[in-house]
């Protein structure tokens, strides 16, 4: 995770992600976020890092992998987050 913020997503990346997704509305001063975006990404994601260092891949090996076999991911801010289920499958894989 970086720099102290959940899933490592800056506020602001993630706030504009969710408010252009359709997950997320102004409500006065503040914002609300759809509990299952939050839930989905908590439960389903592995960030670019996290990944890389479960898989034990060099990050050009990752980049290349994820490119050729049409691993899909959502791109917040400048955090790019991986689905969870197809991490695994490949580290099980080997």
């Amino acid at each position: 995770m970086g720099d102290g913020y959940p899933l490592g997503l800056a506020y602001r990346s993630l706030r504009d992600y969710a408010l252009k997704a359709g997950k997320a509305e102004k409500s006065g001063r503040g914002y609300l976020y759809s509990s299952a975006f939050v839930a989905d990404l908590a439960d389903n994601y592995y960030t670019r890092a996290e990944a890389i260092d479960l898989l034990k891949m060099p990050p050009s090996t990752f980049h290349e992998w994820t490119k050729t076999d049409g691993i899909g991911f959502v791109l917040i801010g400048k955090v790019s987050l991986f689905r969870k289920d197809a991490i695994m499958e490949k580290r099980r894989s080997g």
